[in-house]
Formats: structure tokens, C-alpha cells, sequence
């Protein structure tokens, strides 16, 4: 399913209403995120998983923070824009004040290092009308992916410092 569709499905299923134009500014390639008043994030576009090499199970049970790392600069600049969409400053699509930069994962099996360049942000509203939640499109590329021939060694390392049997793992899966 491409992002558009897995978009709208979850726009559906949370009940959220989208500027009409929205859909114009998303590629099926492009990374999705909406994210609640809270900053709760509650839906990424199958698109991240081909950046990520954290397990769900990391994504869900650990602290985001504890994940990633990106500039302060940057976190500060997408507060900003946060704001701006979550305010009701801006109503519509808007293309963000977030300069392109790199994500990195800290305590992944792969560490991957992802380039992130946001493309548009809006807000999106409930069923009264109301500002509910934010939706992100950026285009991301890793930009540093282990070689076929170490995946296996360092996912052996990393169940290792999780102190996870590997040849366990590997047979359950």
C-alpha cells in the first residue's frame, strides 16, 4: 500500500480531517508522520520501516529520545513549526522552517544515519472542527547501511548487549 492510501486509511481510522490539498504534496516514497496535541506520534507510513532498524518492539516500548539523535538546532526548529501547526497559526499545508538534516540512531543493531528534508507540515481537525493532531511529509534516504555480509554479526552483537539468546531469536523468527 503506498503512503497515500495508508495516509487516508489513518486519517479514517483516527477520525481526522486533513486540508484538501494535502494529498497533492504527498509521493508514495515519502515518509509520513501524525502526531497528537501531546506529541504523541500515533502513525508512521510503511516507508519508515526502510529506514529504521529498530524492532517495533523498540519503537513502542522505549522513549524516542533514548532512539534518536538529531541537532538541538534542528529539535528547536521543529518545535517551532510544531506550534505553528497545533496553534491554529497556519490552517492549511505549509512548508516548514526545518533546514535538511540527519537523524541518527543511537542504540540500533545497524546505527543507521538517515538524511530527513521536511516537506510540508498541516494541521488536522476532528470531527468539530477543531485541531486534533499534526501530519509531517518529509523525504528521508539512509545515507550509511551495513554491507549484507555484517548484518548478521552485528545483529549478533546487538542481541548480545540486550543480553538476547541470538541462535534463539533467530530460530523463533
Amino acid at each position: 500500500m503506498s503512503s497515500t492510501q495508508l495516509s487516508w486509511h489513518a486519517l479514517k481510522r483516527f477520525s481526522l480531517r486533513p486540508p484538501s490539498d494535502l494529498f497533492s504534496y504527498i509521493a508514495d516514497e515519502d515518509l509520513v508522520e501524525i502526531y497528537t496535541l501531546d506529541n504523541l506520534q500515533i502513525f508512521r507510513s510503511m516507508s519508515f520501516f526502510d529506514l529504521c532498524s529498530y524492532s517495533l518492539e523498540d519503537l513502542y516500548c522505549r522513549p524516542w529520545y533514548s532512539l534518536f539523535y538529531r541537532d538541538e538546532g534542528i529539535t528547536q526548529q521543529i518545535g517551532a513549526e510544531a506550534v505553528r501547526a497545533f496553534s491554529g497559526q497556519e490552517t492549511g499545508v505549509f512548508v516548514p522552517n526545518v533546514a535538511d538534516h540527519m537523524l541518527k540512531e543511537l542504540d540500533s543493531p545497524f546505527k543507521h544515519e538517515v538524511e530527513i528534508q521536511y516537506k510540508v507540515m498541516a494541521p488536522l481537525y476532528n470531527s468539530s472542527g477543531k485541531i486534533a493532531a499534526g501530519l509531517v511529509v518529509e523525504k528521508a534516504k539512509v545515507v550509511n547501511r551495513p554491507k549484507e555480509s555484517d548484518k548478521e554479526r552485528l545483529l549478533e552483537a546487538y542481541y548480545q548487549s540486550q543480553n538476547v539468546d541470538f541462535a534463539n531469536k533467530v530460530a523463533t523468527e
